[in-house]
């Protein structure tokens, strides 16, 4: 018990990663599009970012384990897509954290004492510190993501409510939006509630779980829905331009330090993204492992209970991928391609089992709503990530045929 945690740190573990740099991106591209009506589609995404996580909450209770919800995929339609699902997650995670690291480097090097660095060599940097930093027990990592989510919630909330104190804020009603410009607008925030679906991964790491997680949920979507929403409002005191950001809304209280800070900032949320992603991505490695679905190397755990070589796979990975963006062979915008059609992938199946799995008809009704957004949104993807797709379930079925194999043959010994 003395290494599990409770509501508050499993919040920090919720709150920064979910943020992640999607709140300092969304908010001006979600302007420039809406204008003054930007409100109501923030207001739609966070109403369906709180469907999205009371799912996978309910999920992360009724199916605890290192796998997250690739369990409640299995109980409800079969090992072959838990596999699939699991193949894909940890696909997507091969390559997404790589632009994380990457966002954060962009930032950092507007910084004087970065700038002669190259970005793929920052990026390196914070994933070998990230590292170290999964290798200690849950509660530091817990308690080091709260922290960090805190403090850059707090400034990030002060700053937009001392812009929307002296600033007066235009808010169009919602019957004079164009009901296509609020659709795509509201597509192009889902990523602002993407992260929930792996929170299960954490479950055996909580104490008393039908307590602990709604609480912690409830506390992160708090925070999370009236950070998004204040900031959505500061931007829009700022007439709109392709140079707007954060940095605008932090300038009247911190000043000349505004761009310092929100580099500091926006590094905070992608080593808490980074933190999350790939600590829970380890347990489910570890949670195949241990199923005999790939080699026992990956059973391993450290004394802390962290599965370190799946950490070290992560990291040896990610490695070669930022290793293959500086020398030109894959860019930004591909590794993030890559990564979206696995996760969304891998979240669309994950409702489908909810929908089959969990009771209650607003369940049902609200994994049917966001089921239908992802394929809106997967089908924008282009055919090589159709391909991917395909191969990573073909490599499912593989592995799967060969682990009924051995298990038969281990029931015949």
């Amino acid at each position: 018990m003395k290494n599990k945690i409770g509501p508050l740190l499993l919040s920090g573990l919720m709150i920064g990663p979910i943020l992640g740099s999607g709140v300092i991106l969304l908010p001006p591209l979600a302007y420039g599009k809406l204008g003054t009506a930007t409100l109501w589609s923030w207001i739609i995404i966070m109403a369906l970012g709180a469907i999205f996580a009371m799912i996978f909450s309910k999920l992360s209770i009724l199916y605890p384990g290192d796998g997250g919800m690739t369990i409640a995929i299995e109980k409800s339609i079969g090992k072959k897509l838990k596999l699939y699902a699991s193949l894909l997650m940890i696909s997507a995670v091969s390559f997404g954290p790589t632009a994380v690291m990457l966002t954060a480097s962009d930032y950092l090097i507007k910084l004087s004492i970065f700038e002669f660095i190259s970005p793929v060599l920052i990026a390196l940097g914070l994933v070998l510190l990230c590292f170290l930093l999964l290798l200690k027990d849950i509660k530091f990592i817990s308690t080091l993501s709260f922290i960090l989510s805190s403090a850059i919630a707090v400034i990030l909330m002060v700053s937009s409510a001392v812009v929307l104190i002296n600033t007066p804020i235009e808010i169009a009603p919602i019957q004079s939006v164009d009901p296509t410009s609020l659709g795509q607008v509201v597509l192009l925030l889902f990523w602002a509630i993407i992260g929930w679906e792996i929170v299960g991964n954490y479950s055996e790491q909580v104490r008393d779980l039908e307590k602990t997680i709604p609480k912690a949920t409830a506390i992160s979507l708090i925070v999370i829905t009236v950070t998004y929403i204040t900031i959505s409002l500061a931007i829009q005191a700022f007439p709109y331009s392709d140079s707007l950001s954060l940095v605008q809304v932090l300038a009247p209280t911190f000043g000349s330090a505004a761009p310092a800070l929100l580099a500091i900032l926006v590094t905070g949320l992608c080593a808490c993204t980074y933190l999350l992603i790939v600590g829970a991505l380890a347990r489910l490695v570890n949670s195949l492992a241990v199923e005999m679905y790939i080699p026992s190397v990956f059973k391993h755990k450290n004394k802390n209970g962290i599965p370190v070589t799946g950490v070290i796979y992560f990291i040896s990975v990610h490695t070669i991928v930022l290793s293959l963006t500086h020398f030109k062979i894959l860019d930004l915008e591909l590794i993030v391609s890559i990564a979206n059609g696995f996760f969304l992938a891998n979240a669309l199946i994950g409702l489908v089992a909810s929908m089959k799995i969990i009771d209650g008809i607003g369940y049902k009704i609200g994994g049917a709503i966001l089921a239908i957004s992802l394929l809106v949104i997967l089908s924008f993807s282009s055919m090589s990530i159709f391909i991917a797709l395909a191969f990573v379930y073909g490599l499912a079925h593989i592995i799967s045929m060969k682990n009924s194999r051995s298990v038969v043959a281990a029931e015949l010994e």
